[in-house]
């Protein structure tokens, strides 16, 4: 999904490359599909140099945060806030392609709008050098398969004890028919007459 900051400008007329919500062309209704998660996997703005420079340099210095009111709040220093990224400002070409996408929840099951807010750590809105070539937000929105969600390492500790309980108890009545044997019963009874997954 693209968002542009100026799609709406005649619905939201205080829409700004840093502060926008874009009207989407119909409602999204997700019901109750659960584990759906979204990242920002591309953000472009009005490039800091405009033309082609030889031998440019450009430092990069200033943190920014990018926020959306579709995701669940996430702790951020000492607050919970509706945070998805950082980014490094200034960019030469004023593009950002993310290779490590981070994929929050998506808390909002239905929504026509989407808020973006791009802030600096002083929590003011950052001040692009152009206001009138529009910022570009690519949102990838997916769905976490039931294996990779954050109940999964609770389903395999639960089936590796559920497999691992029967051999355990084999063993155990195959030391007692040994020691058994041998005149040296140490109180370990036979449990299963055969390993149970026979």
């Amino acid at each position: 999904m693209t968002l542009l900051s100026n799609t709406s400008k005649n619905l939201y007329p205080d829409n700004t490359n840093a502060a926008f919500t874009a009207e989407l062309a119909r409602p999204v209704e997700l019901g109750y599909c659960d584990n759906l998660e979204v990242g920002v996997c591309e953000f472009s703005y009005p490039p800091n140099i405009v033309g082609t420079f030889k031998h440019t340099t450009v430092v990069a210095d200033t943190t920014g945060l990018i926020y959306c009111d579709l995701i669940s709040p996430q702790y951020v220093g000492t607050a919970l806030v509706r945070f998805m990224r950082t980014f490094i400002y200034p960019s030469l070409s004023g593009l950002h392609v993310f290779d490590n996408v981070y994929y929050p929840p998506v808390e909002k099951r239905r929504f026509k709008t989407i808020r973006i807010e791009i802030l600096q750590l002083t929590g003011k809105p950052f001040e692009f050098k152009s206001s009138t070539t529009p910022s570009n937000l690519v949102l990838h929105f997916w769905r976490v398969s039931t294996w990779y969600n954050k109940n999964s390492f609770i389903i395999i500790l639960a089936v590796h004890f559920m497999l691992m309980d029967p051999l355990v108890r084999y063993y155990l009545h195959q030391a007692g028919h040994e020691a058994g044997l041998r005149g040296k019963h140490d109180g370990i009874g036979p449990i299963y007459a055969a390993p149970p997954f026979l």
